[in-house]
């Protein structure tokens, strides 16, 4: 898993990241709005405005040729952000197959982990570019 793609966009203060889970083959395309007004017109029919407003984020859960959406607010908290990786990766498991064992869960807690490390991160690069607080 890693961060392939980064693109700042300082007229609509929007980050763009793409998340590769090489071993999956699946993509997440991580945007990072400051403003709704400036989702990319693509997500415009899937994305749910409300989810954004008042949880912080919003995941696609499908996966479209071997890719999905994630958005989220910079202010988004800890937890919502967990919720969020966990909502994607739950989608990456029905993609792949993958029933999850609450008696064998080590793998995909290190999994979780560390996605929400790469999403975290480019929260928080996003919030510095922009000089969000």
């Amino acid at each position: 898993m890693f961060i392939s793609e980064v693109k700042h966009n300082k007229k609509k203060k929007r980050t763009y990241v793409a998340i590769e889970l090489d071993v999956f083959h699946c993509r997440l395309n991580l945007h990072v709005l400051s403003k709704f007004k400036n989702l990319p017109k693509k997500l415009t029919d899937t994305v749910d405005l409300n989810a954004i407003k008042h949880a912080g984020g919003f995941v696609d859960k499908e996966i479209r040729n071997f890719e999905t959406e994630m958005v989220l607010k910079p202010d988004i908290g800890a937890g919502d952000l967990a919720h969020e990786c966990k909502h994607f990766m739950n989608t990456v498991y029905m993609h792949i197959g993958h029933r999850t064992d609450a008696d064998n869960d080590e793998i995909e807690c290190y999994l979780l982990g560390h996605f929400i490390d790469l999403v975290t991160q480019s929260v928080n690069d996003h919030k510095k570019k922009f000089k969000i607080k």
